[in-house]
């Protein structure tokens, strides 16, 4: 029994990878990773605001960086507004 279970634990041994967490199929790790995110450029967008807001105080944007982290960057204006009039978002 001692003699079959040294033979097993050789033989696990023997056919284990030297880099436990590398691809077992040799596929290449950049055919998992998806490509560039085919996206439209950003098209002009209006914002609508209530019908009382007088004053643009901070806008935020939130955007995806290349290597897909999320960051937020928030710009101060402080500027009156007209109350009618959307904000034209544009690139």
């Amino acid at each position: 029994m001692r003699l079959f279970l040294l033979l097993v634990c050789f033989i696990s041994i023997a056919f284990t990878r030297d880099n436990p967490f590398s691809y077992a199929n040799n596929v290449q790790q950049e055919s998992l990773i998806s490509k560039e995110i085919p996206s439209e450029p950003l098209r002009p967008e209006l914002l609508r605001l209530p019908i009382d807001a007088v004053r643009v105080k901070k806008i935020t944007v939130e955007y995806q960086k290349v290597d897909g982290s999320k960051e937020k960057r928030t710009f101060e204006i402080e500027k009156p507004i007209a109350q009618d009039t959307p904000l034209l978002v544009k690139q």
